[in-house]
């Protein structure tokens, strides 16, 4: 007889010996597995039970868990600035301090609860506060008190698990090729190549804005996308693209080429270091900015409507177009620079041709051929 399951810090197990003996095990805070024997079941069940929930036993000083979750914190955000990017950090402090500390700041560690949890997101939910905006500061609050569990503070993570609402974050609005020339060209003159960089290389608005002149090759057609930069409370933060590499992404001749125009018309210095895409008042795109004064207009001056196209909608019609032209899931991958065709399969996997029909008639192929020798051979 074996028995083995989870108890939070570690697992247990139980084994029936010979002469009616249970060998019960845990797997403690230290990594290491303890045991004991005992005459039933209930005793070794009892024992294992006592071990793991002793914070002395499961490594956990329950003097350090009276530091509040606001002094908690600050140390792991100042820790996490020389390990996270600073786009990540920036966010993470932000909805710390907007979101968080106003509620729960103050309590300490080891009295925060599951009710405590759940109050704090029913709030924000109640004050209509958006859903990206809720689902960031619930990642920030389960990856810290994670790390105060694996730290010995608190004995378990009163955050983990939570079933919230996923809100209404709209479908995926896929443009066609004419669809997306139309919106480039009710665009200002000025962000006409940004439209067309997005909806035809895929590469992320946030990487756009932060392109360099430097790593434009308009001979090669292509460029390397080195940076991105993100908004967090209303500061743009510049740092690693998402994935931490960069990479290079090869245009269209025809987008290409009207990046090299827009380079020669509005980057007139020949800094390799001046951003690509900026606005008339030779600033930083700001992706709000350009959302709500650019791209929504535009959409809407080229009768786009239905529903109304978001940004990165955008990065999903460069993957759409990809895909139309036969391009092998591989190099939809590489275009997007996703960390895994895994990711790409996961989001576009619908788009592609079915696979498995392609495979059948493959095999009938091969089938009918084998068939046909195989009468030749007995004929």
């Amino acid at each position: 007889m074996h028995r083995e399951g989870d108890r939070e810090s570690g697992t247990w197990c139980g084994e029936h010996h010979r002469h009616c003996r249970y060998k019960a095990c845990y797997r403690g805070r230290d990594r290491r597995v303890h045991s004991k024997t005992w005459r039933t079941k209930a005793d070794a069940w009892t024992w294992v039970t006592e071990q793991l929930g002793d914070p002395a036993k499961r490594g956990v000083d329950p003097a350090r868990g009276r530091d509040s979750l606001g002094t908690y914190a600050e140390l792991w955000l100042d820790r996490a600035e020389h390990t996270l990017r600073a786009s990540t950090v920036a966010q993470y402090r932000w909805v710390y301090e907007s979101f968080i500390k106003p509620t729960l700041g103050d309590q300490p560690l080891n009295t925060i609860t599951r009710d405590d949890v759940l109050a704090l997101f029913d709030r924000l939910q109640a004050k209509g506060t958006p859903a990206p905006t809720i689902h960031a500061t619930y990642r920030f609050l389960r990856r810290l008190l994670n790390d105060a569990v694996d730290m010995g503070r608190i004995t378990a993570n009163p955050a983990v698990r939570l079933a919230l609402s996923r809100g209404d974050e709209g479908e995926r609005r896929f443009l066609t090729a004419s669809e997306l020339l139309a919106v480039a060209n009710a665009a200002p003159d000025r962000y006409r190549a940004l439209v067309l960089l997005l909806g035809w290389s895929g590469v992320r608005i946030g990487e756009a804005s932060a392109l360099r002149v430097g790593n434009v090759d308009v001979d090669a057609k292509e460029i390397v996308v080195v940076e991105s930069a993100a908004e967090v409370g209303g500061h743009r933060i510049e740092g690693a693209t998402k994935t931490g590499h960069s990479r290079k992404v090869h245009l269209p001749a025809s987008v290409a080429a009207e990046l090299g125009h827009h380079v020669e018309a509005y980057c007139p210095d020949d800094d390799p270091r001046a951003l690509v895409f900026t606005t008339g008042q030779g600033q930083p795109v700001r992706q709000s900015n350009f959302r709500n004064r650019v791209f929504h207009p535009a959409c809407i001056a080229a009768k786009i409507r239905n529903p109304q196209p978001r940004v990165h909608d955008l990065r999903h019609t460069a993957a759409a177009l990809a895909i139309q032209t036969g391009a092998h899931p591989k190099a939809v991958q590489e275009l997007l620079g996703h960390a895994s065709v895994n990711i790409t399969l996961d989001v576009y996997g619908h788009l592609f041709p079915a696979a498995h029909e392609d495979v059948a008639a493959g095999l009938d192929k091969a089938f009918r051929k084998a068939a046909r020798g195989s009468r030749k051979g007995t004929a």
